[in-house]
C-alpha cells in the first residue's frame, strides 16, 4: 500500500460497468492499489482466478471499494464479471439464519441452552446417534450421545454435525444409506448421525440447516418468508428470494474447477437441480447485513432495528471458548472431496487460534495488517468470503 503524500488524499471516484467506485474513506492510491491486486489476480482466467468482484463498506452503510473483474464463465470472454453479477451465497447465507435465530431469542421465543426445547421442536434431534465408525462388513456402528443438543450447539458447530465433503466418515455412511446429496435441496439429507459427543468438539456441519428448520417450526413461516418479513424487506431488500428467475441465471457465476494440470475449466452449477421457483431479482444482500453489525443492530440505510445491540455484542463473544484452543484445527486436514473443496486456510496466519461467534468464525487479537480484534469472517464453499472489522467499522 502506498504512504501518505500530496497525491495520496481522501478523493471520491466513480466509474461505470466493472470498474471501481471509490468513495468517502479509501486514498485514491490506497484504492487502485487493491484494484490493481485484483485485476492482477483474474489477468489469466484459465490458470489464476476466473473472475472477482469485492465491496466493501463502512459503518454508515456507504460503498468506500467496489470493483468487478475477470469472467463469469472463464472460457466465454463475453461474460464479464459485473457489480450486478449474481453469486451462490451457499454459506453466507448462514449469518442470515443465526439473525433470525437471534431475533426469536430477543422475543424469548429461544432458550440456547435448552436441550428441551430443541427436542420438542426438532424431536429428530432426541433420536440421533454419533457414528463411531464401520464394521468388517462396512455396516455403520453407533454409540447413544451422553449429550443432548441445543441451540448454541446447532450455531456454533458443536452439535457433532458435519458434511460429508468435509468428513470422510460421514460421505462412507451416505454411500452406505444410499443418503441424498448434500446439494439436492431434499429434507433427507439431515438424517445423518453425529460425528461427535455433542458440545465436545468443533464439526463444522449442518447444524444451522437444523436452526433453519427450527425456525420454521416456531414462526410456521417458511424460512424465505420469514427473512422477508423480519429481516431483508426491512433492510429494504423487497426483491430477495431462495429461487432464480430466468434474467439471475443468465448473470449467474458461473462455477469452476481446477484440474490436475493446473488449469481452471467449467463445471455444472449445483444449483440447476435444486433452486427453480417464482421470477425474483436478487440484489445486493452482504453489505445491507454486515452494515447492521457495524451499526449496532440498525440498518444505517432504513434506520430499522433488526437486532438490540446487546444482541450484536452477543453474537460477537466467543461461544467456543471452554473448548481447546486447536478446536478447528482439523479443518486444516486433507478434504475427503478435493474437487469439492480445498483445505481451509492454515490458522498460522493469525495471532491466536480463531474462536467461533453466533454465527461465524472470530478472531480475538487485533492483526498487524490493521484488522481489529473480534472481527468475524467466514466463507461460502465457492470461494466467497466476508469479514466484519466492528472496531474499525468497516466490512468486505
Amino acid at each position: 500500500m502506498s504512504s501518505a503524500n500530496n497525491k495520496d488524499k481522501q478523493c471520491p471516484l466513480t466509474a461505470v460497468g466493472g470498474l471501481a467506485e471509490i468513495m468517502a474513506t479509501l486514498s485514491k492510491d490506497t484504492a487502485f492499489d487493491i484494484i490493481e491486486i485484483i485485476d492482477t489476480a483474474t489477468a489469466d482466467p484459465v490458470r489464476d482466478i476466473p473472475g472477482l468482484v469485492l465491496y466493501a463498506i463502512n459503518r454508515n452503510g456507504e460503498i468506500i471499494l467496489s470493483h468487478a473483474s475477470g469472467l463469469r464463465t472463464n472460457t466465454d470472454p463475453l461474460t464479464p464479471m459485473t457489480l450486478g453479477t449474481i453469486f451462490w451465497l451457499a454459506s453466507m447465507t448462514k449469518v442470515v439464519t443465526s439473525i433470525a435465530v437471534m431475533q426469536l431469542y430477543e422475543q424469548g421465543k429461544v432458550d440456547l441452552d435448552s436441550t428441551s426445547q430443541i427436542e420438542e421442536v426438532l424431536p429428530e434431534l432426541a433420536k440421533v446417534k454419533v457414528l463411531t465408525g464401520f464394521d468388517d462388513s462396512g455396516n455403520p456402528t453407533y454409540q447413544k450421545p451422553k449429550n443432548k443438543i441445543t441451540m448454541r450447539m446447532l450455531l456454533t458447530h458443536t452439535s457433532g454435525f458435519g458434511y460429508d465433503m468435509f468428513h470422510e466418515s460421514l460421505a462412507k455412511f451416505e454411500k452406505y444409506c444410499a443418503g441424498k446429496p448434500e446439494f439436492s435441496g431434499h429434507r433427507r439429507w439431515l438424517d445423518c448421525p453425529v460425528l461427535l459427543e455433542p458440545g465436545t468438539g468443533f464439526k463444522y456441519g449442518a447444524g444451522i440447516d437444523w436452526a433453519g428448520i427450527f425456525i420454521e417450526r416456531v414462526s410456521k413461516l417458511k424460512l424465505d418468508t420469514y427473512f422477508k418479513r423480519n429481516i431483508l424487506e426491512p433492510l429494504g431488500l423487497n426483491d430477495i428470494s431462495f429461487y432464480l428467475s430466468t434474467e439471475m441465471r443468465r448473470n449467474l457465476v458461473g462455477l469452476h474447477a481446477r484440474g490436475p494440470t493446473g488449469d481452471i475449466s467449467p463445471i455444472p452449477h449445483f444449483l440447476e437441480a435444486v433452486h427453480k421457483g417464482p421470477d425474483e431479482e436478487f440484489p445486493n444482500l452482504g453489505g445491507a447485513i454486515l452494515s447492521v453489525f457495524l451499526n449496532a443492530g440498525v440498518s444505517p440505510k432504513t434506520n430499522a432495528r433488526i437486532l438490540k445491540a446487546e444482541t450484536v455484542d452477543y453474537m460477537f463473544q466467543n461461544h467456543i471458548s471452554h473448548l481447546p484452543p486447536d478446536a478447528m484445527k482439523p479443518m486444516d486436514h486433507v478434504m475427503p472431496m478435493p474437487e469439492m473443496s480445498n483445505p481451509m486456510p492454515s490458522w498460522s496466519i493469525y495471532p491466536k487460534s480463531p474462536g467461533w461467534g453466533l454465527s461465524f468464525m472470530l478472531t480475538p487479537d487485533a492483526m498487524p495488517n490493521g484488522r481489529g480484534g473480534y472481527t468475524a469472517e467466514w466463507y461460502g464453499m465457492v470461494n466467497l468470503a466476508f469479514w466484519c472489522d466492528r472496531e474499525n467499522g468497516i466490512a468486505v
